[in-house]
């Protein structure tokens, strides 16, 4: 049986938290996002995501912070 080919993105985001416009799940905790060109191609938690995933670059969002100065 053969195994289906890895999922690849230019970019992929890793254990940082994902805040969604959607109501019933508005934030992902341990989120994992994957950026083609110019758009997201996937947007889901660590446990829900693809386990072959591949990427050009990777980054590891763990206790990172998006927050601005004002």
């Amino acid at each position: 049986m053969m195994s289906a080919p890895p999922v690849t993105f230019d970019l992929l985001l890793r254990g940082g938290i994902a805040l969604t416009s959607d109501p019933v799940r508005p934030m992902i905790d341990d989120a994992v996002i994957g950026i083609r060109g110019d758009r997201l191609a996937l947007v889901t938690s660590a446990a829900a995501a693809p386990p072959e995933l591949a990427a050009r670059r990777r980054v590891d969002a763990r206790g990172a912070s998006s927050r601005r100065a004002s």
